[in-house]
C-alpha cells in the first residue's frame, strides 16, 4: 500500500504540472505575436530537451537504456508531440481565453484526451527508468519530430526580434512547461494510478483563467469561478485520501 505522505507528495507534483501548463498560455499568446505556433514547439521541445539533459549531467545520471524500450519512448514522444499541435493552434495571437464551443475548443478537448492516452500508456509499459531520463528522451523524440516545422518556417529567422520579456515567456514555455511540466507528471505517476493523475487535467483551464485574469487583465467571471470550485471538489473527491492526509497533519501540529 503507498504511504499517504507519498500520494500527497505525487499530486503535489501533478498539481505543479497543471499550474505550468495553465499559465503556458499566457505565455504562449506573448511570443506568438513573433513566432509562428510552430516554431514556438519546436523550441520549446528542444530547450526543454537541453534543461533535461543538464539535469542529466549534473546528477551524473547514466544516460544509456535498452533498445527494447525504444519504441516505447517513441510512441509515448509522438503523443507529447501530437499534443503539442493541438496546444499550439488552439493558442495562437489575437485569440482570447473565451472557452468557446469553436475549432479551437475542439482542439483543447482532444489534446485532453491525448494527454490521458499518454498518462495511461506511461503507466502501463512499465519503462524502468526514472521519470527525469524518461522524459528527456520523449522531449529529445518530440523535438525531432517536429524539427520540420522550424525548417520550413524558418522560424530561426524571427528569434532577433524577440523582446527580454518575450525570451524570459519561452524560457518559461521550454523550461517549466516542457521541461519540468513533463517531468514532474511522470512522477506522479510513478506512485498515483494514470485515472488520479489524470484527474487534474481538470484544473488546467482554471489554472489558465486565473493566469489571465492577474496577467492580462481579462474579466472576471462569476460561472468560470463556479465551474472552478466544482473542479476542484471533483478532484479531492477523486484523491478523497490526500485531503484527510492534509487534515490530520493540520490537527497534529
Amino acid at each position: 500500500m503507498i504511504p499517504l505522505r507519498a500520494k500527497l507528495t505525487a499530486s503535489f507534483y501533478a498539481l505543479l504540472s497543471i499550474s505550468f501548463w495553465g499559465v503556458s498560455f499566457v505565455s504562449a499568446k506573448a511570443v506568438l505575436a513573433k513566432l509562428d505556433p510552430y516554431s514556438l514547439l519546436v523550441l520549446r521541445f528542444g530547450l526543454g530537451a537541453l534543461f533535461l539533459l543538464v539535469i542529466l549531467l549534473l546528477n551524473r545520471s547514466r544516460l544509456r537504456i535498452s533498445i527494447g524500450y525504444i519504441p516505447h519512448l517513441v510512441v509515448l514522444g509522438m503523443l507529447v508531440a501530437i499534443a503539442g499541435v493541438f496546444l499550439v493552434t488552439t493558442t495562437r495571437s489575437g485569440h482570447s481565453f473565451e472557452f468557446a464551443m469553436n475549432f479551437g475548443f475542439i482542439l483543447m478537448i482532444l489534446s485532453t484526451l491525448n494527454w490521458a492516452i499518454y498518462s495511461i500508456l506511461l503507466k502501463k509499459l512499465h519503462i524502468p527508468y526514472p521519470a527525469l531520463l524518461v522524459t528527456f528522451y520523449m522531449s529529445l523524440i518530440g523535438f525531432m519530430l517536429t524539427l520540420p516545422f522550424i525548417i520550413r518556417n524558418k522560424g530561426w529567422e524571427s528569434l532577433p526580434m524577440l523582446t527580454e520579456t518575450e525570451w524570459a515567456h519561452l524560457l518559461f514555455l521550454a523550461i517549466f512547461v516542457s521541461g519540468i511540466g513533463y517531468w514532474y507528471w511522470g512522477k506522479a505517476l510513478e506512485v498515483l494510478d494514470a485515472s488520479k493523475v489524470s484527474m487534474f487535467l481538470y484544473l488546467e483551464p482554471l489554472a489558465t483563467l486565473i493566469a489571465a485574469i492577474f496577467l492580462l487583465h481579462e474579466k472576471f467571471i462569476l460561472i468560470s469561478a463556479i465551474g472552478g470550485i466544482i473542479i476542484i471538489i471533483g478532484v479531492v473527491i477523486v484523491n478523497g485520501g490526500l485531503a484527510r492526509l492534509v487534515a490530520s497533519t493540520i490537527f497534529k501540529k
